[in-house]
C-alpha cells in the first residue's frame, strides 16, 4: 500500500509541475504572438522610413530656395533705397538716367517683386513645415525599423523556449502516465489478493494447525 501511496503523491507533484509548466507555456506563447505582432506593424513602417533621405534633400532645398528669395529680396530693398535716395538716378540694370516718373515705376516695380517674394517665402516656409512632420514620421519609422534585428533575437529566443517548454510537456506527460500505469497494476494486485484472501496467509494458518496436530500426536504417543 505504501507503494500505490508513494506512486499517487508522486503523481501529484508531477501533475502540480505540468500546470506550472502549461501556464508558462502560454505565457510563452502570448509573448510570441506579441513579438510577432510588433515585427509586422514595424515592417509596415519600412516604406516610410526609407523616405527618409528623399524628405531631407527636398527640405533642403526647400531651405535653399527660401535663402535665395531672401537674398533677392535685401537686393531689391537695397536698389529702392539707392533709387529713393540718388540725386541723379540710372536705371540699376541698363546704367540709364531715369526721369522722375521712371524712378518711380521702377521703385514701384520693385516694391512689387518683393511682395511677391514674401508671398511665395510663406508658401515655401510652410512646405518646410507641412515637410518636418514628415520627416518626424520618418526618423520615427526608421527608429523603429532599427529594432527590427534585436527584436527578431527576442523571437528566436522565444522560439526556443516554446519548443523546450513543451518537450518539458510532454516528459511530465509520459512520467505521469507510466505512474499512473504503474498504480493502476499494484492495485489490480491488491484487489486479487484480497479476493483470494491473502493464501500467504492461509498457508500460514494451515502450518499453525498442522503443527499443533502434530504436537498433539506427539503427546497421545507419549502416553
Amino acid at each position: 500500500l505504501s507503494d500505490i501511496e508513494d506512486a499517487e503523491r508522486d503523481i501529484e507533484r508531477l501533475s502540480d509541475e505540468l500546470e506550472e509548466e502549461r501556464n508558462r507555456l502560454q505565457q510563452l506563447e502570448d509573448e510570441y504572438g506579441e513579438l510577432e505582432d510588433e515585427i509586422e506593424r514595424i515592417e509596415e513602417l519600412r516604406p516610410k522610413a526609407e523616405e527618409l533621405d528623399s524628405l531631407e534633400g527636398e527640405r533642403q532645398d526647400l531651405r535653399d530656395d527660401i535663402s535665395a528669395n531672401k537674398a533677392r529680396t535685401q537686393d531689391l530693398q537695397e536698389s529702392i533705397r539707392a533709387l529713393e535716395e540718388a540725386e541723379d538716378p540710372v536705371c540699376p540694370t541698363c546704367g540709364q538716367e531715369l526721369t522722375e516718373e521712371e524712378r518711380i515705376e521702377e521703385i514701384d516695380d520693385r516694391r512689387s517683386e518683393i511682395q511677391s517674394l514674401k508671398e511665395t517665402e510663406e508658401q515655401l516656409e510652410q512646405e518646410v513645415a507641412d515637410l518636418e512632420e514628415e520627416i518626424s514620421e520618418a526618423e520615427e519609422a526608421s527608429e523603429q525599423v532599427a529594432r527590427l534585428e534585436d527584436l527578431r533575437g527576442q523571437l528566436s529566443a522565444k522560439r526556443e523556449a516554446v519548443g523546450q517548454a513543451e518537450e518539458g510537456i510532454a516528459e511530465l506527460k509520459d512520467e505521469i502516465e507510466e505512474l499512473e500505469e504503474e498504480v493502476e497494476q499494484k492495485e489490480e494486485v491488491e484487489a486479487e489478493l484480497e479476493e483470494l484472501d491473502d493464501p500467504r496467509s492461509e498457508y500460514q494458518e494451515q502450518r499453525v494447525i498442522y503443527q499443533e496436530n502434530e504436537d498433539a500426536a506427539d503427546e497421545l504417543d507419549g502416553a
